[in-house]
């Protein structure tokens, strides 16, 4: 049974009113101020600094990428986690390839990613540029955010995956 105390609860639904649905630590842990909040007082650090945090649409984003460059495995307590697109640098670069890479993104997104909605995943092959060519289209119901997509490129070559542009 869980214990629940109605003042934390309400704390947490205010703040989540008024400031964000979602949050997550920035990936590159930067360094941000701290500020000041009327109902909670915290002890500060010494600078009155603390590691910056990512909102909503960001901190999904974050968990996107976590997810891209995480392989199987390296998480101790969730083994299964990762996307391994490794696995496909020594493949031919065709589209029955394209079409294998495309069907583990969508299945490790519905695993691991339960804020998004995918809508397509569409993975097209460029063997000219040593290279995937991946467009993504999610909703994300909470945030009221329809058909947002993202292009990424993986080059098999540089074993790099690079975010090419994400848009509304």
């Amino acid at each position: 049974m869980a214990i629940r105390i109605k003042t934390l609860e309400k704390i947490a639904a205010d703040k989540t009113l008024n400031d964000s649905f979602y949050r997550d630590l920035t990936l590159d842990i930067a360094l941000s101020k701290i500020h000041s909040s009327n109902s909670l007082t915290f002890p500060l650090p010494i600078n009155g600094s603390d590691i910056k945090i990512s909102k909503d649409l960001a901190a999904i984003s974050n968990s996107l990428q976590n997810l891209f460059s995480t392989l199987p495995c390296q998480r101790v307590l969730f083994p299964d986690y990762g996307l391994n697109l490794l696995q496909y640098l020594f493949q031919p670069i065709d589209e029955q390839t394209a079409g294998s890479i495309g069907n583990a993104i969508l299945t490790n997104f519905q695993k691991w990613e339960p804020r998004v909605t995918v809508i397509q995943v569409n993975v097209v092959a460029d063997p000219d540029n040593n290279q995937y060519n991946i467009t993504l289209v999610v909703d994300i119901p909470v945030l009221n955010l329809k058909s947002y997509s993202s292009s990424f490129a993986f080059n098999v070559k540089n074993e790099a995956m690079t975010v090419i542009q994400s848009n509304q």
